[in-house]
């Protein structure tokens, strides 16, 4: 195993993708994701488990043929190409997404994710962690907490701002079909 930081390797975040494969871009995507997750992990005190990392073309075609709807242009690719469908999205992406900026699907087993959720929020508010997406996906027995790494660490605030900004703060109570604004309890 390739340990990226004290409990996090890149086999937990990539386990489809060889490290030889990936880009220097790619491999900065997943060194940044594996220190948010470490400053996670030590702020919540438990072992964290990696349900989805880094994503492949053949990743989305098996998840769709399992039933799930994952977004094409998620930033579990890191980067990597995905096909486009779409007609909106083609207008402004082009044919294929690239802009993906690496995320995790994760929880923490012996804590309730609503509560995980609102530890990586109040690092987010401190200013410990900084991320694209915090989203608390739940429903149809699953529950997990995705989280993206900041786009402005990889692109300018002005094409971030044109092309990729996202509501930060999301929930799903329907395994990540529809999202909804968060709303603090």
């Amino acid at each position: 195993m390739s340990q990226i930081t004290t409990n996090f390797s890149f086999e937990e975040i990539c386990p489809s993708v060889p490290r030889e494969k990936l880009s220097q871009v790619q491999m900065e995507m997943v060194i940044t994701m594996a220190g948010m997750l470490q400053t996670i992990r030590n702020r919540l005190g438990v072992a964290v488990k990696i349900n989805n990392g880094v994503r492949v073309a053949e990743d989305y075609n098996r998840l769709v043929a399992a039933g799930y709807s994952p977004s094409q242009t998620s930033d579990h690719y890191y980067g990597y190409p995905v096909t486009i469908t779409d007609p909106l999205k083609v207008y402004k992406y082009g044919k294929l997404f690239t802009y993906s900026v690496g995320a995790v699907d994760f929880r923490a087993p012996t804590m309730p994710n609503d509560g995980v959720y609102e530890i990586v929020k109040s690092l987010i508010d401190a200013q410990k962690i900084k991320v694209g997406q915090l989203i608390h996906e739940y429903g149809s027995g699953m529950d997990w907490i995705h989280i993206s790494n900041d786009p402005r660490r990889y692109y300018s605030d002005r094409f971030v701002t044109m092309y990729l900004d996202r509501e930060k703060f999301l929930t799903s109570s329907d395994a990540g079909k529809t999202y909804q604004k968060y709303v603090a309890v």
